[in-house]
């Protein structure tokens, strides 16, 4: 019998060896709908439970061997060229100037007017980092 820990040791070795773990998906039908950014090469590794409206939200997990600053300039660009807007603070601002932004994770909310926001949060797993994408109108921050 296997433990938690062998479990999760597999699943994070499968994760990190750019293998698609066993519940692969693709991404949502309202996230393409959308016309939202898809991240050349990254594979879906989870989709949220519901993710049918807006109201509940749409929930992606990429995993891909892009840097930060490589993530970064793919989804200002392709946001910005859609008409969000990035909620950008004074100190990300400072740090982006200093030419700094690009040694940090991509954690960022962009904004459209009708008070949609999109928002992502990476994590480093050594050659892969992980993304975490949620699209939401409502209580987001914008």
């Amino acid at each position: 019998m296997k433990s938690a820990t062998t479990t999760f040791a597999v699943f994070t070795a499968l994760s990190l060896s750019g293998l698609s773990p066993a519940h692969a998906a693709d991404y949502p039908p309202l996230y393409l709908e959308m016309a939202l950014p898809e991240y050349p090469g990254a594979t879906v590794t989870e989709i949220g439970r519901s993710n049918d409206t807006l109201e509940d939200g749409i929930s992606v997990t990429l995993e891909t061997g892009a840097s930060y600053g490589e993530l970064r300039a793919f989804y200002e660009q392709a946001l910005q060229d859609a008409g969000w807007a990035l909620q950008e603070t004074p100190a990300m601002a400072a740090m982006r100037q200093a030419g700094m932004l690009d040694n940090f994770p991509f954690n960022a909310l962009f904004c459209k007017g009708d008070g949609t926001g999109f928002a992502t949060n990476t994590t480093d797993f050594g050659t892969v980092r992980q993304m975490n994408i949620s699209v939401t109108r409502g209580a987001n921050g914008c």
